[in-house]
């Protein structure tokens, strides 16, 4: 987990991407850690300011890229220190516990992809009439979990904050449109149990043909899972 404090790092996603590149390159050609054999999990603990930026393509020594080598995604960092995010917080361990609750069944089945037709993200409310119309179609308990993109959304970091006073704690999103090949590979690859949502992204981004790990971005907010220093009273 490393958190990245927007108030000391005032710097261009090109930059912070390749300041954090030279970190990560070091310790994981550092033998001794064994990163390379235990594939960890790597979440970036990032204000809403910085979500966008896809970490996933930090490059990685000579030759590789961080999401081809290890699951990558991101967490909002106001979300455990912002007190006007903090009185949120019911909300969003409700719709985690959907995926503790019902982890026997696809992780696919707890998402609802976004339509511009269905829902104006925009707004708030709206968003969470959507949401409450969603969680009704499903049976008792089975709330909606995340929400997902398969075209980029131009606004995307004016509504991140929607969706967290939602509670929603998984979100996907693409910094390019996805074909229809890459889309059905995803939905797909989806369709596995909700611990695992990770190491699908991480497949996805293997299988693609680009030259770094791909266009969509994951964000995943355990409300159990604090970033460093950060105090969280439950």
């Amino acid at each position: 987990m490393i958190k990245v404090d927007y108030g000391d790092i005032k710097l261009q996603a090109k930059t912070i991407k390749q300041e954090v590149s030279k970190l990560l390159t070091k310790l994981w050609e550092n033998r001794s850690l064994g990163l390379q054999r235990l594939v960890p999990g790597m979440i970036f603990c990032v204000p809403m300011q910085l979500l966008e930026i896809d970490f996933q393509n930090i490059e990685l020594g000579e030759f590789s890229i961080l999401g081809l080598e290890l699951p990558v995604s991101v967490s909002c960092l106001d979300r455990y220190e912002n007190a006007a995010l903090n009185k949120y917080r019911d909300s969003w361990i409700l719709r985690w516990r959907v995926l503790e609750d019902f982890r026997e069944e696809s992780c696919y089945s707890h998402l609802e992809e976004y339509r511009e037709e269905e829902v104006d993200i925009s707004c708030p409310r709206a968003l969470h009439r959507w949401l409450l119309r969603k969680d009704g179609s499903r049976n008792v308990g089975r709330k909606v979990t995340g929400i997902g993109f398969y075209t980029p959304y131009k606004q995307l970091a004016k509504v991140f904050r929607n969706f967290l006073v939602n509670g929603l704690p998984i979100i996907f999103w693409p910094k390019h449109s996805l074909n229809a090949a890459d889309i059905d590979r995803l939905r797909t690859l989806l369709k596995v149990f909700p611990s695992q949502p990770l190491s699908t992204f991480m497949d996805f981004r293997i299988a693609s043909n680009h030259d770094d790990a791909g266009p969509v971005s994951v964000l995943l907010d355990n409300p159990y899972l604090p970033p460093p220093d950060s105090e969280v009273d439950y």
